[in-house]
Order: C-alpha cells, then sequence, then structure tokens
C-alpha cells in the first residue's frame, strides 16, 4: 500500500483587541525563525518514528473514548503557507508500507539537504517520542452538518457577534485531542515562552503565542513530520467543540456545567492548569472551552455569520485586522467559555491565555 503525505461585544472587543486584554501583554515584531524549502528524496525514519498515525489516528467515539481508527490515506494538499513569515514546501513524494508477515517497513522520504535543526532534532528520541504522542492524539472529526451560532441552549448569553445562527456542512478532519502543550511547543521550537512555570509545565497548555507564532510552529512540525498540520477553521473548531455529530447540544465543550467541563475564573486560582483534567466533550476532546483561548485560522468579521448560511467549510472573512480565537480561558467569565462564544485578537499578540490546538487535513 502507498500511502501518500502532504508535506507540509464588537467595539468594546475589537478596542481590546488592539490593546491586548492581559496586563502583561508581551507583544511584539515576530523574528522568523523558518528555514530554508526542503527537497524530498529517499531513506529516513525508521518503523515507529512517526510511524503510528499512518496505521491510523484517533477515532472520535459517542461513547466518548477514544479508539484507534482503520488505516487511511491522508490525501496530498499541497500549498503555501498563508502567512508572510511562512516557508513554502515542496511535497514528500510517497511513504511506502510494506507488509512482511506481522511487520511492515516504513521508510518515509526525507530530504538529502534538511536543515541542520531538523537533522538534530529528528536524532533526539525525547523530541521524537513528544511529537509521535502528539500525532497519535489526533482525533477522526466525522464531517456533518450543524446549526452554528447564537443556537437557543446559548439564550441570553448569546453575544450580538454569535448571531444569526446559520447552517454550514464541514468536511472530515482531525483536530487534537489536547491543547497545544509547552513540552509539545518546546520539542518543536527549542522555547519555553508561557508566562506558566511550574515544576510540571511540560504539561500545561502553551500560552503567551501569536497567530504568527502558531504559524511558524505549524510549519517547523510539518518539516519534522512531513505532514501538513494546520490551524483550525472557526467553523470546523465550533462543529468539534459541539460535538459534531454526536452533540447533546450542551452549552459547554463536554455538558451544562461550566466548572465540571472549563477551567474559567471561578475555579482556576488565575492560572492555567494541566491539559485534559476536566471531563472531555462527545468526541473526546479536552478543553475545548476554558483554559487557554485557540487561535483559529480566519479573519475576524461581526457580519460573516451572516453571509455564510449553507456554505461547505466556510474560510471566514478573506482580509480582516482581527484573527478569531475561540474557547475562552482561565481568567475569563462563564460566559465566554460557551461553544459558540467567539472573540478576536491582532495576529502578533502574545497574551497568557493565548493558546493552540491543531487540526489537520484528511
Amino acid at each position: 500500500m502507498i500511502l501518500v503525505i502532504a508535506l507540509l461585544p464588537t467595539v468594546v472587543m475589537a478596542d481590546e483587541a488592539k490593546k491586548g486584554r492581559f496586563s502583561r501583554n508581551k507583544t511584539s515584531q515576530v523574528q522568523s525563525q523558518t528555514e530554508e524549502s526542503t527537497q524530498t528524496t529517499t531513506g529516513g525514519i525508521s518503523k515507529g518514528r512517526f510511524g503510528r498515525f499512518s496505521q491510523g489516528g484517533a477515532k472520535a467515539d459517542p461513547s466518548r473514548e477514544v479508539q484507534t481508527s482503520s488505516s487511511r490515506e491522508i490525501k496530498e494538499n499541497v500549498g503555501n503557507s498563508v502567512t508572510e513569515q511562512a516557508r513554502e514546501y515542496r511535497p514528500v513524494e510517497t511513504v511506502e508500507i510494506r507488509n512482511s508477515g506481522d511487520e511492515a517497513e516504513r521508510r518515509y522520504a526525507q530530504s538529502a539537504s534538511q536543515p541542520e535543526w531538523v537533522k538534530k532534532a529528528l536524532k533526539d528520541p525525547k523530541k521524537v517520542d513528544v511529537i509521535q504522542r502528539l500525532i497519535d492524539n489526533m482525533v477522526d472529526i466525522e464531517g456533518g452538518s450543524y446549526y452554528m451560532g447564537a443556537t437557543p441552549e446559548q439564550q441570553s448569553e448569546a453575544y450580538d457577534t454569535e448571531a444569526p445562527m446559520h447552517y454550514v456542512t464541514i468536511s472530515s478532519f482531525f483536530i487534537s485531542k489536547y491543547e497545544v502543550t509547552q513540552e509539545e511547543w518546546n520539542a518543536v521550537m527549542d522555547d519555553y515562552p508561557s508566562n506558566y512555570y511550574g515544576e510540571d509545565k511540560d504539561r500545561f497548555p502553551v500560552e503567551m503565542i501569536s497567530w504568527v507564532d502558531c504559524h511558524t510552529f505549524i510549519d517547523r512540525l510539518n518539516a519534522l513530520t512531513g505532514m501538513r498540520f494546520r490551524l483550525p477553521t472557526e467553523a470546523e473548531w465550533e462543529f468539534a467543540a459541539r460535538g459534531g455529530n454526536y452533540s447533546n447540544g450542551a452549552k459547554f465543550a463536554g455538558g451544562n456545567n461550566a466548572q465540571e467541563v472549563t477551567w474559567n475564573e471561578v475555579n482556576s486560582e488565575r492560572r492555567p492548569h494541566i491539559v485534559g483534567t476536566k471531563a472531555p466533550n462527545e468526541l473526546g476532546l479536552y478543553d475545548m472551552n476554558g483554559n487557554v483561548w485557540e487561535w483559529c485560522e480566519d479573519w475576524y468579521s461581526n457580519s460573516y455569520y451572516a453571509k455564510s448560511n449553507g456554505l461547505t467549510d466556510p474560510q471566514g472573512p478573506t482580509t480582516g485586522e482581527y484573527r478569531i480565537i475561540r474557547g475562552g480561558s482561565w481568567f475569563d467569565a462563564v460566559r465566554l467559555c460557551r461553544v459558540s462564544s467567539r472573540y478576536m485578537n491582532i495576529d502578533t499578540n502574545r497574551d497568557p491565555g493565548l493558546g493552540l490546538r491543531l487540526a489537520l487535513d484528511y
């Protein structure tokens, strides 16, 4: 079998986004950390290094237990990154899975002229293990249709920016079971940017990262794995937060009791918490509401919802001043930690409540 893998509130809200929502804002010009484009040849990573995902990612299940899915092909989807800082990639030619009895030998096409940081990282067993766990925690989200925005269960708590409720269709995709952790960020970036520095910081969500930083991280992760990770769109994010095709129609991701499923200003003790310590939603996803805000790919517009009824895979406005963030965080009121709540921030802002969750195309 040949598996082909690609390399690769309105006025008030706007004012707050411009100046940052935290007292410890560290907004700055992000320096480019990208390297030269890589060209692929043969040879490379042995079985067990980034190989298990190709044999089936985590599968969303209505019982809330994440199970292993059957083998599937990840379709090639090569293109340029959406930011000026992004690096262009050429597609990986092939990944071969050769069956010999019960053994499967996986040979991943590597470049003879890889950047030194890629070569160094792939020789580090700890980094390889961390990235493998990240890959294994990608959850298979079956596509479907749903009502997005200010749905009836949100009642009077919905903001005007969540209206109107509209019907959209989402194609199947993968999304990470957890928010990206500090350990995962460090494995890719060799950096701990977060405001929280406890002894067990590796298990906490990474924060103090901008939308631009997220794309640098994703570009480097794609170079290391030969896969095409990305940020979710806003519509994908909400579909996953609501539980996808298994949604129970709850106000928060995982239920109607905010304190059971979110870290918010009431229960957080004014800090983020280890990922996955609250109850998951119907798809087995943790912290979709609360803990840290999660950057989405889309530009923000308070009028886009009125134009997107009936769309398949809406991508958001074609331009804008702010990027979408979703989910609420440890410092936010419960009202902001709902599945339909939406907010925005400037794409270079870094704050103690801004993190990310990864998506991946089929």
